[in-house]
Order: structure tokens, then C-alpha cells, then sequence
């Protein structure tokens, strides 16, 4: 009895032993990882309300062949500077909602649309200060924007509503049908019921987006997620249990086909001349969204405006598009088709609405330049001059609508 509880006890202590020096050996491997600037550190973490949201006073490098940005996220987590829940006296509020383009980790803080906004209004000598607070985050469909305006953005007091529409993927991310094959963390969905009324699913963040926030503090998760990306059977694996969210080659799309295969990109199906029943139940609910949207704002006594920004698909010519994809060629499809349904959807609803594709497409043309001027060729997102086009429109748009007063 004396041997075998020795033997048990020599045994603890080898495995605390190994425990101990396998710990050691993690924390010396992070610590290189940060002299070295190595794996990069998540930057998102579960919120009960939007699925995810940045982490507070999070700061990164975010980098891509064609940029690299230094970031920092405030102690609310918003990519902004610090503002006060309290609105001071004389001061115009402007809350923007958006996904990763308002978030546009790609450029500085200073460049970003929302900042240069502020700064085109604050020089513009109408009679008050203006803040600009952007509440964006990468992935954000309208749900989540609606709701990050329903649960936290109301709390700024905003006179100004401005909703962030990208057509190229916004539309998807509403639908749990098109979405859930694209993105695994968590988030809220909504639907109709039998009365035609839109409710939200149940939802709450799950065990794996849990572990994948506290994982977002370590380099070497970086580290070993960028290692994962290179292999393609543990790639797959760890996508099937959501540990990673970047689709691996070879993963099924929602129309039965897989990537690699010559068919149409999902979110290219948004241009399609015909929509698939489930791209008119998409459309049907991020209308219902926007509305919602808007609602929201005027309970708080804000104005609100529709800003549908642009993706490099809507700005490419024909040929181009059909060169990269080109089973396009074989269908018909209206890059216009997203604005003109928003422009309709608009004007019957009284949404003050800024289609941002005619001001960057008459740019194009006056100077002669490629859509790479305005979208990062490495990553798609805007470039500081994409953003700069953008403020200008937008700052136009409230200055000649008067919508300060």
C-alpha cells in the first residue's frame, strides 16, 4: 500500500513537472513571438448582445502585403478616440454603423472616413462641434449594426444616425441560411414569423466563441492559426469545429458547390439579374433591418441616413470581372442592381439615401485612374483616398440637406 501511494505521488508530481515545464515553455515561445512582432493577436471577443465585439484598449498591428497600420481600440472598444457618454453642451453627435470597411483597420485612425468627416465638419464653421463615434467592426451585418445602435449607441445620444451599407456582403450576413456556411462566431440572426413581424432568434455566444476571445490574447494563437491556414487537412478540421473562421479550400458553399469549382462566388450572387429564393428572403430581411435601423434612431431623436459604399465588383468593367470568374459570362447579372433596389427601397420608405458608386465611378473617369486607387488590390478595403471620397460625399450630403440643424 506504502509503494503504490509512492509511486502515485512520484507520479503527480512528474506530471505537475511536465505541466510546469510545458507552460514555461509556452510563455518563453509568446514572449519571443512579442520581441520578434510575430503571430499577431486576435482583436475580437464575445458580446452578449452583437455575437462579438473588439476588445477593449486592444492594441495590434494589422498588416497585409499592401499596407501595415498600427491600431488601438478605446477603453469601450470602438476604433475612435475616447468620448464621454454624456454628450457635451454645443456638440453635434454622429454615430456611424458599419462593418470592417467604417472599421478600416487597413489606414490610420486619421484617415478613416469617419474621422475625416469630423474634420471636414469641424472646418466647415457651422455654428458647433461635431463628433463623429465609430462603432463599426469587422463581419457586421445589419443585424448587428441595428443592435449595437439599440444597446450602445443610443447611450451617446446621437443627433445623427449614419448606416454603412456594403452590397457586397451585407446583405448575406443577415440571413442564416447564407451566412452560417461563411462565419463561425457566433452572432444574431433575425427572421420572419407568421404574422410577418421580424424577431430575432434565440441567441447566446457559444463555449467555442468563448475560447476563441480569451485565445485572442495570445501571439502564439496567432502563431498557430497562421500555421493551420498552411495545412489544409487540420485547416478543414479546426474550421469544422469553429476554432477558425477563414473558409479552407474545398469547404462546401451553400449552393452545394465547393471553392475551387467554376461557379459564381456566393457574394457575387448579389449582382445576379435573378435572385434564388434565398437572396429575395435576404433582401426581404435586411430591408426590414434598415427600417428597424431607422426607427431606432428617431426613438432618440436622431436623423438617419442609408451610406451604401462600394465594392471593387461595381467599380471593375465587365471584362475584368468575367476574366476572374468566368462562369459570370454565363449569367446575367447588374452590378447596379443592389443600389437600385436600395434607391427604390428608399424613396418608399422616406430613408434620406447616399449611394456612394456614381461619385466613385464619375472619379474614375475625371482622372483616369483603376479601382486599386480606391480599393487595396490585397485585400479589397479602401484605400486613404477611398475613405477621403467618402467623407467628402458625405459630408456634402449633410451640409446641402442641412441635416446639422
Amino acid at each position: 500500500m506504502g509503494g503504490a501511494h509512492l509511486r502515485l505521488k512520484g507520479f503527480c508530481i512528474n506530471m505537475v513537472l511536465v505541466g510546469l515545464g510545458l507552460l514555461g515553455g509556452v510563455l518563453l515561445f509568446e514572449g519571443y513571438l512579442r520581441l520578434t512582432d510575430q503571430g499577431g493577436e486576435g482583436f475580437l471577443q464575445p458580446d452578449p448582445y452583437l455575437g462579438t465585439f473588439h476588445i477593449p484598449k486592444k492594441r495590434f498591428v494589422w498588416q497585409k502585403a499592401c499596407f501595415r497600420t498600427d491600431v488601438k481600440f478605446n477603453s469601450r472598444g470602438l476604433r475612435d478616440v475616447e468620448h464621454t457618454l454624456e454628450k457635451p453642451a454645443g456638440v453635434y453627435r454622429i454615430v456611424v454603423l458599419g462593418d470592417s470597411y467604417a472599421e478600416a483597420l487597413q489606414v490610420k485612425l486619421e484617415e478613416s472616413f469617419p474621422k475625416v468627416l469630423e474634420r471636414l465638419l469641424n472646418e466647415a464653421n457651422l455654428g458647433k462641434r461635431f463628433e463623429v463615434i465609430n462603432m463599426a467592426s469587422s463581419g457586421f451585418g445589419t443585424d448587428q449594426e441595428y443592435l449595437s445602435l439599440k444597446h450602445y449607441g443610443v447611450q451617446y445620444r446621437p443627433d445623427l444616425v449614419i448606416l454603412a451599407f456594403l452590397t457586397g456582403n451585407d446583405v448575406r450576413n443577415n440571413y442564416y441560411v447564407l451566412e452560417r456556411q461563411e462565419n463561425h462566431w457566433p452572432k444574431p440572426f433575425f427572421v420572419f414569423d407568421e404574422n410577418g413581424n421580424l424577431v430575432q432568434l434565440p441567441f447566446r455566444s457559444s463555449n467555442v466563441g468563448q475560447l476563441r476571445g480569451i485565445l485572442a490574447h495570445f501571439r502564439i494563437y496567432g502563431w498557430l492559426r497562421n500555421r493551420v491556414y498552411e495545412t489544409p487537412v487540420l485547416h478543414r478540421w479546426l474550421w469544422k469545429l469553429g476554432l477558425v473562421g477563414a473558409n479552407p479550400p474545398g469547404a462546401t458553399r451553400p449552393d452545394g458547390r465547393q471553392d475551387g469549382e467554376p461557379n459564381i462566388p456566393l457574394d457575387f450572387q448579389v449582382y445576379l439579374e435573378d435572385y434564388p429564393h434565398d437572396w429575395e428572403e435576404a433582401w426581404r430581411i435586411t430591408r426590414a433591418l434598415i427600417l428597424k435601423t431607422k426607427e431606432e434612431a428617431g426613438r432618440h431623436g436622431a436623423r438617419f441616413i442609408l451610406v451604401s459604399l462600394t465594392d471593387g465588383t461595381q467599380l471593375a468593367d465587365s471584362d475584368r470581372v468575367e476574366g476572374e470568374y468566368p462562369a459570370m459570362a454565363e449569367r446575367q447579372y447588374n452590378v447596379d442592381k443592389p443600389v437600385e433596389i436600395l434607391t427604390a427601397f428608399s424613396k418608399e420608405a422616406s430613408i434620406d439615401y447616399l449611394p456612394l458608386v456614381p461619385i466613385f465611378r464619375a472619379y474614375l473617369r475625371k482622372h483616369q485612374e483603376s479601382i486599386e486607387h480606391f480599393h487595396y488590390s490585397c485585400d479589397g478595403h479602401w484605400t486613404p483616398l477611398g475613405h477621403r471620397l467618402a467623407a467628402e460625399a458625405i459630408f456634402t450630403k449633410i451640409v446641402s440637406d442641412r441635416l446639422y440643424q
